[in-house]
């Protein structure tokens, strides 16, 4: 054991063990809890119709990143030009579980689905969606819903898709800061 008393070897076997248990770490983290979000890269949104900013994706990412780091919640957007056959409600709460947004343990994440292209009332004027995790309470769950239809509707109707995408976040963001007693910022707190 003479050969670990050396300082050199010491120092490389140390790195080398940090390294292993980092990638042995990462290996076994759990989904939801990796230090990228869910989409990938900080990307929270999910745009195929390109109709949000980049301006509010990052806006996004960033703020999620805090909300993420204090209380285990996240608020994906997934913009669609069209569900197809599939219901918009089975569709969003469907894509929310394989996403996996919010904390496994929490199970509070938030998934905003804009269909721009489905039919409501017959007409293909488009539709949208907020799906929750398991766990907000029913109280929680009828504030989400009165948030997302009382700040996208307007902006949907007329087309102002990235205006009332960052509205209706930065609306259920401000909700989650009152209901975890926290301030989400767009930088994250330090660890």
């Amino acid at each position: 054991m003479k050969l670990f008393q050396k300082r050199p070897v010491a120092v490389a076997v140390m790195v080398l063990a940090m390294m292993a248990g980092v990638l042995l770490g990462n290996a076994r983290r759990p989904d939801g809890e990796a230090s990228t979000s869910v989409m990938g890269s900080y990307r929270y949104v999910m745009d195929s119709e390109s109709v949000i900013s980049e301006k509010t994706m990052a806006y996004i990412d960033n703020m999620n990143m805090s909300l993420f780091a204090q209380t285990g919640a996240q608020i994906a957007v997934d913009v669609v030009r069209t569900t197809g056959s599939e219901d918009i409600m089975d569709y969003a709460e469907r894509t929310l579980n394989e996403l996996g947004v919010g904390s496994r343990e929490r199970n509070n994440g938030i998934l905003l689905v804009l269909a721009l292209e489905n039919e409501y009332n017959g007409l293909p004027d488009g539709d949208y969606v907020i799906a929750w995790g398991g766990g907000f309470t029913s109280g929680q769950q009828d504030r989400l819903e009165d948030i997302l239809y009382s700040t996208l509707e307007d902006y949907f109707a007329a087309k102002r898709y990235d205006d009332g995408v960052r509205y209706t976040f930065r609306s259920l963001t401000d909700y989650l800061e009152s209901v975890y007693h926290v301030h989400v910022t767009t930088t994250p707190p330090a660890p």
